[in-house]
Parts: structure tokens; C-alpha cells; sequence
């Protein structure tokens, strides 16, 4: 596999996958805003039947429990990456992520690419400034560029099934609903 000098990767060839830059954003973001989901439903659960407290709503808690989830998803991602080979995001929507020789990341890999995403996919989770740079990586995603934490990665997909989309909205239902009984319970 050849990177060209634009920075994409050029076609793996493969029968049952699609560029290996896998420039479908929208599905990449939503994986993601699932995977971010499943993290604030562990954190929810933790604080509410483990601490027995309910998250406020406030900007400074608000903030706090955003960095939490990142916290748990830099701690569990890797963990999914190396022993799943993927997340439930990913799953969902048919994304694989695996090393160049086509094996699951290993923990450090996974580490590394997780931390990239936090680092220049999210800037930070800095307020604003996260969108500009969530915009940015959508342009250079939807144009095949490589975005900085895919180096050394091949991210593709598996199919563009309309189910996927459903999967996906039923488990957010699934979520929120269990979110609001943890609530309910408390």
C-alpha cells in the first residue's frame, strides 16, 4: 500500500472493502457520538448506583463529566480496539480499523490513535474550538485525505447498508431510555 503525495491512501483492492480512508464522515461522526453515548451511560451508571448521585446539570459539572467520558474512552477504546477490534460505533456502522498487516490494533496502537482523536479530532474538547477543528477533519475526511491519527492505520468499511442507520438510532433510543431509568431509580 502506497500513500500518494496528496497524503491519501491509495485503493487496498480489496473485494469486501471500500478505500482504506473510509471518507464517509457522517457515519464516522455518528459512531463516534455512540461510542461517546455508551461512555456517558458508564459514567452515569457509575455515579448513580455506585456514588448513589445524580449528575447535575450545570456548565462546570457539565464540563467535568465530558472529560470523564473522554477519560473512560481513552481507558476503554484501546482496550476494544486490541481485544474486539472494534467499538460499538463501529460495529454499528461496519467501520474496521486495523494495523497495516490487517490485524486488530494493539493496546498502544489503539492508545495512540484514541489519544490522536482527543488530541486533533476534538481539540481538546475545548468548547469552539472543537467544532472548528471537527470541521476541518470533515473537509480532509470527505476529500480522502489521512487525518493525523490514522497513520499507519487502514480504516475501512464494510458495507453502506441503510440498516446500519436504524442499528444505530435504536441503540441511542436504547441509551437515553436507560439513562432516564438510572435516573428514575436514584
Amino acid at each position: 500500500m502506497k500513500i500518494s503525495e496528496k497524503g491519501t491512501l491509495a485503493d487496498i483492492g480489496s473485494d469486501t472493502h471500500e478505500l482504506s480512508t473510509c471518507p464517509y464522515p457522517w457515519r464516522r461522526f455518528f459512531a463516534r457520538m455512540l461510542d461517546l453515548s455508551l461512555y456517558s451511560l458508564i459514567w452515569h451508571a457509575f455515579t448513580a448506583l455506585v456514588l448513589n448521585r445524580n449528575i447535575e446539570n450545570n456548565f462546570f459539572i457539565s464540563l467535568i463529566n465530558s472529560f470523564v467520558m473522554i477519560g473512560i474512552m481513552l481507558l476503554l477504546e484501546p482496550i476494544l480496539l486490541s481485544k474486539c477490534g472494534t467499538t460499538l460505533g463501529k460495529l454499528v456502522f461496519g467501520l474496521i480499523v486495523r494495523d497495516l498487516n490487517g490485524r486488530k490494533l494493539t493496546y498502544k496502537q489503539g492508545w495512540h490513535r484514541t489519544f490522536g482523536i482527543f488530541r486533533k479530532g476534538m481539540g481538546y474538547n475545548i468548547p469552539l474550538y472543537d467544532l472548528l477543528i471537527m470541521a476541518n477533519c470533515y473537509d480532509k475526511c470527505k476529500t480522502q485525505k489521512l487525518l493525523p491519527w490514522e497513520k499507519n492505520i487502514l480504516y475501512t468499511i464494510k458495507d453502506r447498508k441503510f440498516n446500519r442507520i436504524i442499528v444505530c438510532i435504536a441503540i441511542f433510543i436504547l441509551i437515553y431510555g436507560m439513562n432516564a431509568l438510572i435516573i428514575l431509580c436514584i
